[in-house]
């Protein structure tokens, strides 16, 4: 059979992980990641090298990366060193790709990097590069320490955040040669900080510098650039909460205790006040008794209601639903017995169009899911604070193969926190679209 060509988008990337040892692959879901990477692994087998450690999110390292690797480099041999039987093959060197989720980290330092000098692998490729975006937790110093190791470093996104979040992602490519080893001093270089220590800034020419700084490494596609997907709408649907509940959320807002008859809800710190908000918005939350026992507190159904009316009024056309609290997705399926929590097994029964809703945590399928096949609606309950989850679960619907318009509903509650949520996204969307647009503008310049 004869080998299927690389798309231009895929050639640009292959072409970039030939020439930078450090190379940041900014590319918008659907653009072929994936096959780029797989293509460069076996090109430097082939040329005597030896292979690849792989790491990212669970369900991706799970799923994705076998099948795309059976479908493209069918000669090349991975495992999976969450086993036994993996870790047994990357110690006798056995195989060429080894496979391994984020959450694996620190005991992957434990099995497989302390009391080796030499690895049995050149490249290390991350994939989703954004997850390491947090320099200072376990898991990220835990690879860290190791990444001199690797002659070869990848990293794979399509959502790499704002300037500030950059640090931790190209530190962990580059071992610090361009933006520094040191987060407070990127900080203190490129960014205003408020009184508190939490709101940063660019300074003058700071975004500039550190675009200027990445460039040589980083190459940056766009969807829209490449692939032809039917337009993404977004409709907000807008509820009231009734007048007694949004009392009590004033109440909450304020005060960070609300009494009810059913028990007491206490927000300890700002952070905590949040999201017990967001959980009010959403139509029940959490709550302790004075043993300590946790329990759900049913608030209101406003929501329901309108995703019932929204379901209903679309013809019950198979629909993906995104929550953020297990209650709430709890009060979901008991409130619409056709409705099925997202479960792996289940995906072949979806994509033959025989569930009409799908309940699904963004955090839980925001990557390397295709599930576009019956459905072109995504419906928001609860919004996410995190750019990536969103527009990335997003991305599981409205992708190459979307045969139809997709339609993103954000189901939001008047004046309240929903909508602070929403503007925060459209932040990180701007700052975000910004950077991409700014490296594209970059690597234009160094042709000419």
């Amino acid at each position: 059979m004869a080998k299927t060509p690389l798309l231009p988008q895929q050639d640009l990337m292959l072409r970039k992980m030939r020439v930078c040892p450090e190379a940041a692959i900014f590319a918008s879901p659907g653009l072929g990641k994936t096959r780029a990477t797989l293509e460069f692994i076996r090109e430097w087998i082939s040329d005597g090298g030896r292979g690849a450690l792989i790491i990212a999110p669970l369900r991706v390292a799970r799923l994705t990366w076998p099948a795309e690797i059976a479908r493209w480099v069918p000669d090349l041999r991975w495992a999976d060193l969450r086993t036994v039987e993996g870790r047994e093959v990357w110690e006798r060197e056995g195989a060429d790709i080894y496979l391994v989720n984020n959450d694996y980290l620190q005991q992957l330092e434990q099995h497989c990097f302390v009391d080796r000098k030499e690895l049995p692998v050149d490249i290390l490729v991350l994939d989703e590069l954004s997850k390491f975006k947090e320099s200072s937790g376990k898991r990220y110093k835990s690879l860290f320490r190791h990444r001199g190791k690797f002659q070869r470093c990848i990293g794979l996104t399509g959502t790499p955040g704002g300037h500030l979040e950059l640090f931790g992602q190209i530190k962990m490519l580059d071992t610090g040669k361009r933006l520094g080893r040191y987060v407070t001093h990127y900080k203190e270089r490129f960014f205003w900080c408020d009184f508190l220590g939490y709101n940063f800034s660019l300074k003058e020419g700071a975004k500039e510098e550190i675009e200027g700084l990445i460039a040589d490494m980083t190459i940056t596609l766009r969807g829209e650039e490449y692939l032809d997907i039917p337009p993404v709408n977004f409709v907000d649907i807008d509820i009231a909460l009734p007048p007694p509940v949004m009392s009590g959320y004033k109440k909450l807002q304020k005060e960070f205790l609300l009494e009810l008859e059913e028990g007491e809800i206490v927000a300890n710190t700002a952070a905590v006040k949040v999201n017990k908000l967001l959980q009010l918005t959403s139509g029940s939350v959490y709550s302790k008794d004075a043993e300590g026992k946790r329990s759900v507190i049913v608030i209101h159904d406003e929501k329901i209601k309108a995703l019932r009316d929204l379901h209903n009024k679309l013809g019950k056309v198979p629909v993906l639903v995104m929550t953020q609290f297990v209650h709430e997705r709890d009060h979901i399926l008991e409130a619409f017995p056709y409705a099925e929590p997202f479960q792996e097994k289940r995906l072949d029964a979806w994509n033959r169009g025989e569930i009409p809703m799908i309940v699904a945590d963004a955090r839980s399928i925001s990557l390397g899911l295709n599930l576009q096949g019956p459905c072109c609606t995504v419906i928001w309950m609860s919004l996410t604070y995190s750019s990536t989850d969103f527009f990335q679960a997003n991305s599981r619907v409205a992708r190459t193969g979307q045969k139809h318009p997709s339609t993103i509903y954000r189901i939001m509650a008047t004046n309240t926190v929903d909508w602070a949520v929403a503007e925060s996204l459209r932040a990180k969307q701007d700052t975000e679209k910004g950077l991409m647009a700014t490296l594209g503008a970059l690597r234009v310049l160094e042709k000419t």
